[in-house]
Formats: C-alpha cells, sequence, structure tokens
C-alpha cells in the first residue's frame, strides 16, 4: 500500500494542469465589441459587470488583448517575472511541528513534479482576464471573511 505522502502526490498532481486545453464554443462567445464602442457603451457594460453579467466586459477586455501587442508583451513581461521568483514555502507557524512537516512536504512534491513549472504557467495564463483559477484566502483573523 502506498504511503500517505505518495497518496497526496498522486492526488495532488491528478488536479494540477500540466498543458493548455482551450476550448472554444462560438455560441458561447460574446461578438466583438470594441468596434462600435463610445462612452455610453463603456458605461453599459461596466455597469453590467458589476450587477454579475461579465461577458461582455470579458468580450472586451479580449479584444484589447488580442488586438494590443504592448499588452501582451507587459503581460508576458510579469509572467516570467513572477515565475523568476525562487518559490518558498514556510510553515503557518514555525513552533509546530507538523506545520514544519507539512511545508517540507509540499516542497518536496513542488520539487519532485516535473510538470509544475507548466502547471504555474497554465495558471498564470488565467489572470489575463480578472478571473484566476486559484485566489488566496485570507483567515478571518488576519482581515478576510471567513475563517478558512
Amino acid at each position: 500500500m502506498p504511503s500517505l505522502k505518495e497518496r497526496v502526490t498522486s492526488y495532488l498532481q491528478s488536479l494540477i494542469p500540466v498543458q493548455r486545453r482551450t476550448i472554444y464554443n462560438d455560441r458561447y462567445t460574446p461578438r466583438f465589441v470594441a468596434a462600435a464602442m463610445d462612452v455610453d457603451r463603456v458605461q453599459s457594460i461596466v455597469e453590467g459587470a458589476e450587477d454579475g453579467d461579465t461577458r461582455e466586459l470579458f468580450s472586451l477586455y479580449r479584444e484589447i488583448v488580442l488586438t494590443d501587442a504592448h499588452l501582451q508583451n507587459e503581460f508576458g513581461k510579469r509572467k516570467l517575472a513572477v515565475l523568476g521568483d525562487a518559490l518558498s514555502i514556510q510553515p503557518r507557524d514555525k513552533k509546530q511541528a507538523e506545520d514544519k512537516k507539512a511545508a517540507e512536504a509540499i516542497d518536496a512534491m513542488i520539487e519532485g513534479y516535473e510538470g509544475w513549472e507548466d502547471a504555474c504557467i497554465h495558471l498564470l495564463d488565467s489572470t489575463l482576464l480578472p478571473v484566476a483559477v486559484i485566489e488566496e484566502g485570507v483567515p478571518a483573523e488576519h482581515g478576510g471573511r471567513a475563517a478558512l
């Protein structure tokens, strides 16, 4: 029977995307909106997004990013800056042996996972729109909404 570490490693590896996969369906993609844009239309799109309808706002973002080489370059630079930083896994409480063990186990899993950088690139690609696949939770005692 595999050890707990091997089972956790296997489970995490099954969850982390390691290759890009784009599911594209024209029926669910809003038409391009920037060609007929005026101030009232932008305000309408932003107000719609504030009310929860983000389709047209994301369509506008998509058009801006796809048609502007400068923005594409800036996003690329920021992704490389994030990927170039050294990853440091720290225990939540350095006095707790369990926290230290957990940090060491996570660090070992990341070091042993060959597709880690590809997975990080995939996750960073998702931040081009104001939607991220992974978000950091802040516990209530540190100003967040709910304890995690």
